[in-house]
């Protein structure tokens, strides 16, 4: 999930990877010099992304994904969940797992099909969403709501997720 925002206080809005599933190497986007930190993205006092300047600053795309990113009730929250799903969670987001298609990126694999259902490229999505097998674990968890074809890619999928998740389901 990149950076825990918190306050944005010692995150680089320019030099640092905060954006999950965003690259900033070489970013020319500087289009508001004001804008150092990401703390300077957050309107403190309500605990919120500072919407219009979001929207100024950056390309629709990325200012989308930006305002996706929750911030914390409070300062000192913390999610209180198991370090490895925390770790498969941001490894999903920046698309860091060692899927079929990831592995044949870097001529390691020659295939991306999938080896459980044999019917699908094995990406990230394809992994967590619309394989059968994926299907079916949802499912058993009573989780078949997850389910939501009308999002298109991972990024905006797991924000909903995460979104419309009771703590207990997480």
């Amino acid at each position: 999930m990149g950076w825990r925002v918190g306050r944005g206080i010692g995150i680089s809005v320019w030099d640092d990877h905060w954006i999950p599933g965003k690259d900033t190497d070489g970013w020319n986007h500087r289009n508001n010099s004001e804008v150092k930190l990401v703390f300077d993205l957050i309107d403190a006092t309500n605990n919120m992304w500072k919407t219009d300047l979001v929207k100024s600053t950056f390309p629709a795309d990325i200012a989308q994904r930006i305002l996706q990113i929750p911030l914390a009730e409070n300062p000192g929250d913390n999610f209180q969940l198991p370090s490895k799903i925390i770790i498969i969670v941001w490894r999903a987001s920046w698309n860091y797992m060692p899927t079929l298609a990831n592995l044949r990126s870097k001529r390691v694999a020659d295939g991306t099909v999938c080896p459980r259902c044999r019917s699908g490229e094995e990406d990230v999505s394809y992994v967590f969403r619309f394989c059968p097998a994926a299907m079916e674990i949802w499912q058993m968890l009573d989780l078949s709501w997850v389910n939501n074809s009308m999002i298109q890619s991972f990024w905006d999928w797991l924000t909903w997720i995460f979104k419309r998740s009771t703590y207990k389901q997480c």
